[in-house]
């Protein structure tokens, strides 16, 4: 691991990785008293084949691997591969497993384990919910390396802090030539077409859904692309906003928040709170985004 990095990196030379780990593998399991016969093997699993071409310097088959891998559906575990991967056989009712770890630095240790009956074993966190793989990555923002291409909607700071008005305090406004109702109050009215000014209108924090879709991996815009990669999937809507009279509404896009995409359906009642929006030229953007009323 280079200095300032957040994870190991191999050399980027598959062969010479690949050698690296077969032979500490075979020397770790070469120095055991006993020449082993395991019914499965829990072995160090960066990536789903390294363990199997390993095989051959274990001296043991890719059926017992294979019964206590948990690469396939975990990922690298790090220096919890081994220990999840030996509870993993253990818990399945095998009584001879051998465990080899092996460490960036050319290293490796081996041993077995002999049981003679059942071994209780825990492999899921009690009391929660498991965290699938895909989610993991997803939390630690490596799902998406980057923007997607074609850029995003780019927002000035000045043309940002012009617009706060709308964002904080829901500020519409009223046409002056034909009094409809537009948000954001800018450019040509939506009834009239007229450029005339607006007359300011707070309208009030609640409203409801008239249109909902859910933005999943791949479908967000550029400038929410990690917040998706993190968070996971999101609701967008069309919110018919009120006036505080509550006799005239008005139509607006917002995200949803603080409850899963599901939860927010064409009709429901919904309520406006102030959240992070997004981060550009290095400013962190606060907006309005909807969440369900409170009953």
């Amino acid at each position: 691991r280079n200095a300032g990095e957040d994870e190991t990196q191999g050399l980027g030379i598959t062969q010479y990785d690949r050698q690296a780990f077969t032979e500490t593998i075979g020397g770790a399991v070469a120095g055991l008293e006993d020449e082993p016969d395991p019914d499965a093997v829990a072995i160090q699993a960066p990536d789903g084949k390294l363990p199997y071409r390993a095989a051959g310097a274990a001296g043991v088959g890719t059926e017992e691997i294979r019964a206590a891998a948990t690469v396939h559906e975990l990922g690298d575990l790090g220096a919890a591969s081994v220990p999840v991967s030996l509870a993993t056989a253990l818990a399945d009712g095998y009584e001879s497993v051998l465990a080899v770890s092996q460490g960036s630095g050319a290293g490796a240790d081996a041993f077995v384990v002999e049981a003679d009956g059942e071994v209780p074993a825990v492999t899921a966190l009690e009391g929660s919910d498991p965290l699938s793989y895909a989610e993991y990555l997803r939390q630690r923002g490596v799902v998406t390396t980057g923007p997607p291409s074609g850029g995003g909607a780019y927002v000035s700071v000045p043309s940002w802090r012009r617009s706060l008005p709308q964002r904080y305090r829901l500020e519409a406004g009223r046409c002056s030539e034909c009094g409809a109702l537009s948000f954001p109050p800018d450019g040509a009215c939506d009834d009239c077409g007229a450029l005339a000014d607006y007359d300011p209108v707070e309208l009030a924090d609640e409203g409801t859904i008239e249109a909902v879709t859910t933005i999943s991996q791949g479908g967000a815009p550029p400038e929410f692309a990690e917040q998706q990669a993190q968070s996971g999937d999101y609701a967008a809507a069309i919110v018919a906003l009120e006036t505080d009279s509550g006799d005239e509404t008005v139509s607006a896009p917002a995200m949803g928040t603080d409850a899963d995409p599901a939860d927010f359906a064409v009709g429901d009642r919904i309520e406006a709170t102030i959240r992070r929006i997004y981060t550009q030229e290095g400013v962190t953007r606060y907006g309005f985004k909807m969440r369900p009323a409170d009953e």
